[in-house]
């Protein structure tokens, strides 16, 4: 049985696909993005789990657009999938995160 949320989200969910570039000290790969806010991003396809409060660079790759890297926190794992936290309060990363939003964007 899966244990519920308990915090309450910030910011809302979008859910999309893409690839992501991660790297932590055993391992670098490429994920696929689940969904993403302002505040984090929901992954899948790890090789190997990757330990709660693990700090990484991650990048969101759209085709040839890049966009990161971004300091992420994991705030949840399982398996393959992760739940990865961004500080959305530096105006910077906020920026990449809209710019990476509008690449997203459904046409």
């Amino acid at each position: 049985m899966q244990r519920p949320f308990t915090r309450e989200r910030r910011f809302p969910r979008f859910p999309r696909e893409c690839d992501v570039l991660y790297s932590v000290p055993s391992q670098t790969g490429v994920a696929h993005l689940c969904d993403i806010s302002h505040g984090g991003l929901g992954i899948q396809g790890l090789s190997r789990p990757i330990p709660e409060g693990t700090c990484l660079p991650v990048t969101v790759a759209v085709g040839f657009n890049r966009v990161g890297p971004f300091a992420a926190r994991v705030v949840w794992s399982r398996g393959s999938r992760a739940g990865l936290e961004i500080d959305s309060d530096d105006p910077e990363v906020e920026r990449r995160i809209s710019q990476a939003l509008r690449y997203l964007e459904p046409i």
